[in-house]
């Protein structure tokens, strides 16, 4: 563990078989000994959740990580130390202030303290959540590469979408576009369809989401087929 693989220098990962330890590249190497995961990722309202909930119909497992931040959010410690960085205005009612943090977050030097301290966290918590899932499993992240979380995954998907569509499906919800938009305006798009294993456009309807979903196959060589 934690030594390059001498085909592509990408550290080896450590596994147990038979109640041995043994290490394998997740690059190069397949490993009948976990799930196949799936990374979705892309920008805000893009239409990450519905394809998430798309292969949740079809047997994989999700992790969430909108949802596993918020219940971090509910944690004294995590509280503790959001008021260390922004202030204790951040807390209201003893609980964090979704509104002011929002606003707080418009500064990226407020987000990346922020990301540095939660991604660790998200992070390991994503490791056990494979290590312990019981199907394929998908990893629905909007910042995939920059938690590095895409270490964990065998499949990028990046879902995209026009910048219209997403502010539309923003106020539909009563949300407030202008601020969230504002915070995700650094995503950085360009980097992730590059890196991405295949970019689906969500412009075009769920049938269409779907049709393009289903192209994705799960190749041999995993637990779960």
């Amino acid at each position: 563990e934690h030594t390059p693989c001498p085909n592509c220098l990408n550290l080896f990962h450590k596994i147990k078989i038979g109640g041995r330890g043994t290490t394998y590249c997740p690059y190069c190497q397949e490993n009948p000994y976990r799930p196949f995961v799936i990374g979705i990722t892309g920008p805000i309202h893009s239409g990450k959740s519905t394809a998430s909930n798309y292969f949740l119909k079809k047997g994989f497992v999700i992790f969430d990580a909108d949802k596993e931040v918020a219940n971090l959010y509910k944690q004294e410690v995590i509280k503790k130390h959001l008021i260390d960085l922004f202030g204790k205005d951040v807390i209201n009612k003893n609980e964090i202030d979704k509104a002011k943090l929002t606003h707080l977050l418009q500064d990226k030097n407020n987000k990346k303290a922020l990301m540095d301290y939660l991604y660790p966290i998200l992070y390991k918590k994503a490791e056990e959540f494979i290590n312990k899932a019981s199907s394929n499993v998908i990893l629905d992240v909007p910042l995939l590469y920059s938690s590095h979380l895409d270490n964990l995954t065998d499949f990028v998907i990046l879902i995209d979408s026009n910048l219209e569509n997403r502010k539309s499906r923003i106020e539909k919800e009563g949300r407030d576009s202008i601020s969230l938009l504002k915070i995700n305006a650094t995503y950085p798009l360009n980097f992730v369809k590059k890196k991405a294993s295949i970019i689906i456009d969500n412009d075009q309807g769920l049938l269409n989401l779907y049709k393009q979903l289903d192209l994705i196959k799960i190749p041999n060589g995993y637990k779960y087929q």
